[in-house]
């Protein structure tokens, strides 16, 4: 199934004058060889054109903005998946022709929403590596990690001070063992 198919299949297809897929062999992003193929077939003037933001710092969209005098309007909201402040979306196509003291809207990350519900399972008798890698996938911010002499393995999870539905900027207490003193 090709791109093209799916973009007809959800509607989109018309949005789009040309594309390059993976069919093309051309390398894939962040490399701008892709983009420098579409602005050369239609002829476009690559300075005075709207490059591709996505995942930019909003520093060099401004940079960008100021010496094409564009105003840029931002809107700031949450993602897990792009950084913080760093470009979600634009409203401006890649490629299309920059018209003088014109407006382009664009998202911005604020980074993951503190917010939002996760599930904390159980975690007795995981090692430390399983703990951080839940901690980092799940973006809790507020995690406090004591380690006491025990009876059970060293570096696993021993007690913790919640389960179930929590917000990732709750309070997370975690008691790992470190193993017996000797």
């Amino acid at each position: 199934i090709t791109t093209e198919t799916v973009l007809k299949n959800i509607g989109l297809y018309d949005y789009f004058e040309d594309f390059v897929t993976s069919l093309d062999n051309l390398k894939r992003k962040p490399d701008p060889e892709g983009l420098n193929v579409l602005i050369n077939k239609h002829h476009l003037d690559k300075n005075n054109t709207y490059p591709d933001f996505s995942g930019k710092s909003i520093t060099e969209v401004m940079d960008w903005a100021i010496e094409h005098h564009v105003t840029v309007d931002t809107i700031y909201e949450y993602s897990d998946m792009i950084t913080e402040y760093h470009v979600i979306a634009q409203d401006k196509k890649v490629g299309a022709s920059i018209n003088s003291n014109e407006k382009m809207k664009i998202s911005i990350s604020e980074g993951t929403d503190p917010n939002k519900e996760i599930i904390l399972p159980k975690m007795e008798s995981w090692d430390t590596e399983r703990f951080i890698k839940f901690v980092d996938d799940n973006y809790l911010s507020n995690v406090n990690v004591e380690f006491v002499s025990s009876e059970y393995l060293p570096n696993t999870v021993i007690e913790q001070s919640k389960t179930g539905t929590m917000r990732r900027s709750d309070e997370l207490k975690v008691v790992f063992s470190y193993g017996e003193e000797r």
